[in-house]
């Protein structure tokens, strides 16, 4: 079982992004990373990185309507930065990140010091996969020091974290991302995808430290407890897997909400760990809950199956 949870850890990798995940099996290490936007959250999905900076969502159509005043506005006063921002950001939400790098370009033309239209920048930088020029606007951002720019400075950290830790530069990651949590402490992405590199690089006492620091932040986050019971599970100590499963599994993140899925990844999980004991009573009913999660998951019903076959056999 063991080798299969650190084939699991390594498919899993995310955010963080969890991603991940982080993904867990995916956000984590063989975990999940956090997700793009923002962290790292799921070793799902290789980590991430955060998102522009947003108002409130509303819907393509609305953006459709405010994309066309704040062009009209612009026209009006065509030398205005933050109007070429706005317009800008209008483009991002319509999903056209070369349009919207244009009008944060041209916003920069005007304004240099423009950090909120530098750090966008680098986003739509990201969404291009144009992700050297991504990390060069991010580390503007770093280079001024003027209250405009520090408000990004975590994020920017973060950011290129996420981009080292995908090329598998993972030391770099792993510096990036304590970066992040020295300027903000609370960076619950930034926590994940640093301990889902530690493991990766079978850095084990680390990675428990980063994941139980975010499990802090938020005790009930999936990319955390996940990708901390999947390290458990590695080390062989299966109580501690289990606990940690439970919680990703039954848990309710009021930051970020579980899919049924991942809920079925940590069952999945408690199963192997129960069946690697022997104990197939207990992984056929862990198996039964995550199948009820994921019905259409071809490994689930096999290895459900099998559990049964070895609890009869067992009987």
């Amino acid at each position: 079982m063991h080798t299969k949870l650190a084939q699991e850890r390594r498919r899993t990798r995310s955010v963080g992004t969890t991603a991940y995940l982080v993904a867990c099996v995916a956000l984590l290490v063989g975990c999940t990373a956090t997700d793009k936007r923002g962290g790292t959250q799921e070793r799902k999905a290789a980590p991430q990185a955060a998102p522009a900076v947003q108002p409130p969502e509303v819907t393509k159509a609305e953006w459709k309507t405010t994309l066309s005043e704040r062009l009209e506005a612009l026209e009006a006063d065509a030398e205005n930065a933050n109007q070429m921002h706005l317009v800008a950001f209008a483009y991002l939400k319509l999903d056209d990140a070369t349009h919207a790098a244009e009008y944060w370009e041209k916003a920069l033309a005007k304004d240099p010091a423009f950090a909120k239209a530098r750090f966008n920048l680098a986003d739509a930088y990201y969404r291009l996969g144009r992700r050297d020029e991504a990390v060069a606007a991010w580390k503007q951002v770093l280079e001024s020091d003027d209250d405009r720019a520090r408000r990004f400075h975590a994020s920017s950290h973060y950011n290129i974290g996420t981009v080292l830790h995908n090329r598998g530069r993972l030391r770099e990651a792993m510096a990036a991302y304590d970066r992040a949590v020295v300027l903000n402490e609370n960076h619950y992405k930034a926590l994940v995808n640093c301990g889902l590199a530690c493991a990766e690089l079978s850095i084990d006492d680390l990675a428990i430290e980063r994941f139980e620091r975010a499990i802090e932040i938020r005790p009930q986050g999936w990319h955390a407890n996940y990708n901390l019971a999947l390290t458990e599970a590695v080390l062989g100590r299966l109580d501690e897997a289990i606990r940690r499963c439970r919680v990703a599994a039954e848990g309710s993140d009021p930051g970020r909400p579980t899919s049924n899925l991942e809920r079925a990844r940590a069952f999945m999980t408690m199963a192997e760990c129960a069946a690697f004991r022997e104990d197939f009573e207990t992984a056929a009913a862990y198996m039964d809950r995550a199948r009820a999660l994921d019905e259409t998951n071809p490994r689930i019903q096999h290895r459900l199956l099998f559990f049964i076959r070895e609890k009869q056999r067992a009987g």
